[in-house]
């Protein structure tokens, strides 16, 4: 199949024109000179993606997932990491196991642009600070399993990958 016959099968295009357009001027940018190819590398609940995609069609040219490596996991890893450090009490409801993860989920967010943020439960968890250092730590297992399946996709692939993306 060629790229042209791909490209005209929505189901193996991985970005549309305009996020292709700006991946494309993105990594111009950034100066690597021989890029045929870019990993997408994306964490959804269907859980972690690694795509190898054609630069200049946006096509998918190769594929591995990790079922196993999904938000909730995650959330889950970064409970274990605060109760076990004594930063929060383990729970003892699945009420407040909830509540619990229900902040996790948000720190999460709140990480990605920030280096450390405060929460607080409405009923069983106390006021509790959190860094991306702690999520580092909480997460390290996962970061190298996510490591070893880009770089896996990338070996198999015949393209020159020149940079990855992260959605």
């Amino acid at each position: 199949m060629s790229s042209a016959e791909r490209a005209s099968d929505p189901a193996l295009v991985v970005l549309d024109t305009s996020a292709l357009r700006d991946v494309r001027e993105r990594i111009r940018a950034a100066g690597p000179s021989d890029c045929d190819a870019f990993v997408v590398v994306d964490l959804g609940d269907r859980g972690l993606s690694a795509t190898v995609v054609d630069a200049e069609s946006g096509v998918r040219v190769g594929e591995r997932t990790d079922s196993d490596l999904a938000p909730r996991m995650l959330d889950r890893a970064i409970v274990d990491h605060l109760t076990a450090t004594g930063r929060v009490a383990r729970p003892e409801s699945d009420e407040w196991a909830d509540e619990l993860l229900g902040l996790v989920t948000g720190l999460r967010g709140t990480l990605v642009t920030a280096e450390g943020a405060f929460a607080m439960g409405a009923e069983h968890v106390g006021l509790v600070r959190v860094s991306r250092s702690d999520l580092v730590v909480a997460l390290h297992p996962y970061l190298m399993t996510a490591a070893a399946l880009w770089q896996s996709v990338v070996s198999e692939c015949a393209r020159t990958v020149g940079a990855l993306v992260f959605l």
